[in-house]
């Protein structure tokens, strides 16, 4: 008897996509660093130029950098803790009423342990928070890595994870996976936008997300093995 095939075998496209984004923020974030060391004997130089570019490019007035300046404050506010605790809230409600119990509660270990530890790495590297351009939120924890990159990174892409589990056209599964990575995109940019990140914090943030959910998400979705009916004896055995 043929076993159907298990929705895992659909998963490998969202997990090629995270570890590509993980190869490629980290490679930038070093490359970066490395080249401003090289060109300017500071790893930081290439940030702080970057940053008061992007500042000196979008602070004009006018109706439409003010919409641009709202939309960035909605995505950054899309990263921040209230919400993705309620996010992930929400999507372990919806596991356990689909009676996946096991899988709602695995979705908050993993996601709270992956925000925590985040968040942690912070006083490892001790870095301060840009001061060269004024910031347009408040702020006070430390700068590297950027944790609402990172939590969206983890939130977004378990959650993403999850749907694509769900859902087997490829057309809706595409849709799915790009909205998260865009949600996370808008994320890490905001933050660089307002002012309160150097870009390698936030290339660093999205590289440590995705590799937390690149580990996670596996584990998240992993559903129980179904019974297989090949093991069963066909043979009655004799008795004594």
């Amino acid at each position: 008897m043929s076993v159907p095939p298990r929705p895992d075998a659909q998963r490998p496209v969202l997990e090629r996509a995270i570890g590509l984004q993980v190869v490629v923020c980290a490679s930038a974030a070093l490359c970066l660093a490395l080249a401003s060391r090289l060109v300017f004997g500071d790893f930081g130089a290439l940030d702080r130029i970057l940053l008061v570019a992007v500042r000196h490019a979008i602070d004009h007035p006018g109706a439409g950098w003010a919409a641009l300046k709202h939309i960035m404050l909605l995505a950054t506010a899309a990263g921040a803790f209230p919400t993705l605790a309620a996010l992930t809230l929400i999507g372990a409600a919806l596991l356990a009423m689909a009676r996946r119990g096991a899988a709602a509660v695995r979705l908050v270990l993993c996601a709270g342990t992956g925000v925590a530890v985040a968040n942690l790495v912070k006083y490892v590297f001790v870095r301060a928070r840009p001061e060269v351009v004024p910031h347009w939120v408040q702020v006070s924890s430390l700068s590297f890595p950027s944790g609402h990159s990172a939590d969206a990174s983890i939130v977004y892409l378990l959650l993403a994870g999850l749907a694509l589990d769900r859902v087997g056209r490829p057309p809706v599964r595409r849709g799915i996976a790009s909205a998260a990575f865009v949600f996370v995109l808008l994320i890490g940019l905001s933050r660089v936008y307002l002012g309160v990140h150097w870009p390698t914090d936030v290339l660093a943030g999205w590289a440590f997300g995705a590799a937390w959910t690149y580990v996670a998400a596996p584990i998240v979705t992993r559903r129980p093995e179904p019974p297989d009916l090949r093991r069963a004896d066909p043979v009655p055995r004799a008795r004594g």
